[in-house]
């Protein structure tokens, strides 16, 4: 005979991995996908400028070590991944504003969202992730 209580919440398919943190994971997963453009850029721009093997090799390896860096730092500190991300991001706005002639906010916000988007909503899910293993532990 059938029970008349529904099945509890660790049977349905989408909670098979209720242990793993999903800001943690959606942070890997935007910071990989900023670092594969970065990679790709490095490498296109590198090839069209008809770089030495030296110079394209310098054109790949620097965002590469520049993200393994990051996420060995989000591995072992997700807080202070999470505070240097938001940093880059703000970094970029700042810098993007300089370099387009001070245009106003709208403009900044609306062209330079593209490039600090990624690293804005990495390191927020980073302190996300860090804020619940606080709260978990505590």
């Amino acid at each position: 005979m059938k029970s008349l209580h529904p099945p509890s919440p660790n049977h349905f398919p989408w909670n098979l991995h209720a242990g793993v943190c999903w800001p943690r994971t959606a942070a890997r997963s935007v910071l990989l996908a900023w670092a594969a453009f970065w990679v790709w850029f490095g490498l296109a721009s590198g090839l069209s400028q008809h770089l030495p093997p030296l110079g394209l090799a310098l054109h790949v390896t620097a965002p590469v070590l520049i993200f393994v860096l990051i996420a060995f730092l989000a591995s072992r500190h997700e807080r202070a991944a999470g505070w240097l991300l938001i940093g880059i991001a703000l970094a970029i706005l700042f810098e993007y504003n300089e370099l387009m002639g001070h245009r106003g906010a709208f403009f900044v916000l609306q062209a330079g969202s593209i490039l600090s988007g990624p690293p804005l909503v990495a390191g927020s899910l980073y302190l996300m992730a860090a804020r619940k293993r606080a709260t978990l532990a505590g």
